[in-house]
């Protein structure tokens, strides 16, 4: 998962009028100041901490005269945004298959790299919004305690690529603060007084920029991220031919700020909050949330330091021993707990993931294996059961359909939570035997690095792992577990081929997946430079080569030119266009293979064809090819000859 560093400015700005901000100010000491300027009469000086009090000052349980839905929310900032120029598209798969640096989606510029964002393939609106379901696994500890954490959650994107080619920005800073304002103060209703904004810098993946952030009541609503620059080895900055305009907005603490109620859980998840609390037999939250929540927000694990210490300070603000607080908030903790995490699992098993020890299939059965924990622990799997547990999912997609429309039947998913539960009821003798064991090394008590191998890799799960080792299971371990994956996360290899200046290739394996055999133009002709690299690379301008994404292998088979027959080793995809690896060089000048002409003719000689079961979501039809699923197809094929011909055959793994 690809994390972005950031450092804060000293100076914060509020809103002091009625009209919409304009932010500026140098952007770090290194940085060239915008080129839009300050208007005194729109911003006053405020104190840095104004930000972040340490206090939810809008939580109050009285409400605003009217309760805002998640949908509502989304509704109304869509008709702003719109009405301002941008285009609304529909969410992409949280199983990021068009990449092979993360197994999830967990923000919403992730749909639109790398390629996107590089300008080598065009995003499928511009500007755009999107309500994007995504998935975050490093907050597992925080979820039910602070308020506004989630495994998964709608993140209101604002996506927006200026070109220097463009007549004029497609969205400017300006524009973008603009509209952010105007959707703040005229379809929330919220007081320009109680707007704070920031300005930061933020970095990542050799490219930095300005960011505006803004806040209400000490809660950060949004995030508006323009990157500007990118650095080099020693330090410099280069302007980005392309840049970015990238805005996230949480959607479930939208309800929360209007609404004003303790918590965003209480409007997160709709009738499946209502039926988990009356099959449990669960009072609405007792009265210490009310006293609780507004400093909720100090407990973030990875900002607390020492947690405990946290704990006593608001232990002592609600005038209760911090024992008291964490036991009387228990049981609506665990209730947040299982909604939040049987909606995380719902959209990543609806999308094609699959519990398993490895990778995101990982975090797939720790919320799972961390649900049925909770279930037990508290008695309440006794009166659910299977199928009021089934029934909770199916309110979860009841609910996200007022946003994403209806879901398409998936006759797989209770066997596969059915599988999970068996499995996890049935931790093994040796999973048993391998903890028992490090407890005799360590003397009895097992460190975070332990539970951390025990959960991460040997498969336990934690509260098991707590059962046998007779330790709470820690505070911050999914934290930590998601901070070592971080750390040993893939990283993208770029190949070292510029295809901007060619055509887009049209896949035709998206078209028709059934298809053996086409005819195609050469666009292009490259000399193979990956390292050991031998024979030529073919730009088409169309084919029916899968490229390998995803983690899936490409398509292989054998392509003929003007007579002479070549071998497909592999296709890979570089920007908008996929790049076909032959098993040797072409003789002769490559500029004379390079043809406009589709008069050749290619004979099949056999096939085989194995469709999938199901694995994720119909590919939209409005979803871009750098990022569609791959999820139906397998052939195997031979080609004949011709003087621009391909076939492709079967992977073989």
């Amino acid at each position: 998962m690809n994390h972005i560093t950031r450092w804060r400015r000293s100076a914060v700005w509020g809103s002091a009028g009625r009209g919409a901000p304009s932010v500026a100010a140098t952007i770090g000491e290194n940085l060239p100041a915008p080129t839009h300027a300050a208007t005194p009469s729109l911003f006053k000086q405020v104190s840095p901490s104004r930000s972040c009090t340490g206090r939810y000052s809008f939580v109050s349980g009285s409400g605003r005269g009217r309760q805002l839905s998640c949908a509502d929310a989304w509704k109304g900032f869509e008709k702003t945004l719109v009405s301002e120029g941008c285009t609304s598209i529909p969410r992409y798969p949280v199983v990021a298959r068009w990449r092979n640096d993360v197994d999830f989606t967990a923000a919403g510029i992730y749909c639109f790299q790398p390629h996107c964002v590089t300008g080598e393939a065009d995003p499928p609106a511009n500007p755009l919004i999107c309500p994007q379901f995504c998935l975050r696994f490093n907050d597992l500890d925080n979820i039910g305690i602070t308020g506004r954490h989630y495994s998964g959650f709608v993140m209101l994107g604002i996506q927006a690529f200026n070109s220097s080619a463009q007549s004029k920005p497609a969205l400017s800073k300006d524009d973008c603060i603009r509209v952010n304002y105007k959707w703040l103060t005229e379809e929330l209703k919220i007081d320009p007084d109680e707007i704070t904004f920031t300005e930061d810098v933020w970095a990542g993946g050799g490219n930095l920029g300005p960011a505006v952030e803004y806040f209400v009541g000490g809660l950060e609503l949004g995030n508006m991220v323009f990157m500007q620059y990118r650095t080099t080895g020693e330090g410099k900055l280069i302007d980005l031919p392309l840049k970015v305009v990238d805005v996230g907005i949480g959607l479930e603490r939208i309800p929360w700020l209007v609404n004003r109620t303790p918590t965003s859980y209480e409007n997160a998840f709709g009738a499946a909050t209502d039926f988990l609390r009356k099959s449990l037999e669960l009072a609405n939250p007792p009265e210490i949330w009310e006293r609780f929540a507004p400093y909720s927000c100090q407990l973030n694990v990875d900002e607390a330091g020492d947690i405990s210490k946290a704990w006593e300070k608001i232990g002592a603000l609600v005038g209760m021993k911090p024992e008291a607080v964490q036991r009387d908030i228990g049981l609506t903790k665990d209730l947040y707990i299982t909604l939040d995490h049987t909606r995380s699992a719902l959209m990543a098993i609806e999308d094609g993931a699959l519990p398993s020890n490895i990778g995101g299939g990982g975090n797939v059965r720790n919320v799972l294996r961390r649900t049925f924990g909770v279930l037990h622990r508290n008695g309440w799997w006794e009166r659910l059961g299977m199928d009021g547990f089934m029934r909770l999912f199916d309110l979860h997609r009841s609910e996200l359909s007022k946003i994403y429309g209806p879901f398409a039947p998936h006759r797989s998913f209770r066997k596969i939570v059915e599988l999970e539960y068996d499995r996890w009821l049935s931790t093994d003798d040796a999973q048993r035997k391998q903890v028992e064991k490090l407890k005799k090394q360590r003397k009895g008590r097992i460190s975070l690095g332990d539970w951390v191998v025990a959960v991460s890799s040997w498969g336990v799960p934690a509260d098991r792992v707590a059962e046998m080792v007779g330790q709470p299971v820690p505070a911050n371990l999914y934290y930590e577990i998601a901070a070592r994956e971080e750390k040993s996360a893939k990283v993208v290899e770029e190949l070292p081929y510029g295809t901007s200046r060619f055509a887009e290739t049209r896949c035709l394996y998206y078209e028709s997946p059934g298809m053996t055999e086409f005819v195609a133009d050469i666009l292009g002709i490259m000399e193979n430079k990956t390292p050991g690299g031998k024979g030529t690379i073919l730009v088409l301008d169309k084919t029916a080569f899968y490229p390998l994404s995803g983690g899936q292998q490409s398509d292989t088979g054998s392509i003929s030119i003007a007579g002479e027959n070549l071998e497909v080793l592999e296709c890979l995809k570089a920007g908008k266009c996929v790049l076909h690896v032959l098993n040797k060089s072409l003789a002769g000048p490559l500029a004379s293979y390079v043809v406009r002409t589709t008069n050749a003719h290619m004979s099949s000689i056999g096939k085989t064809r194995q469709l999938q079961d199901r694995c994720g979501p119909a590919i939209p039809a409005q979803l871009p090819p750098h990022c569609r699923p791959h999820n139906q197809r397998r052939l195997q094929v031979r080609a004949g000859s011709s003087r621009l011909a391909a076939g492709r055959q079967k992977d073989r793994h």
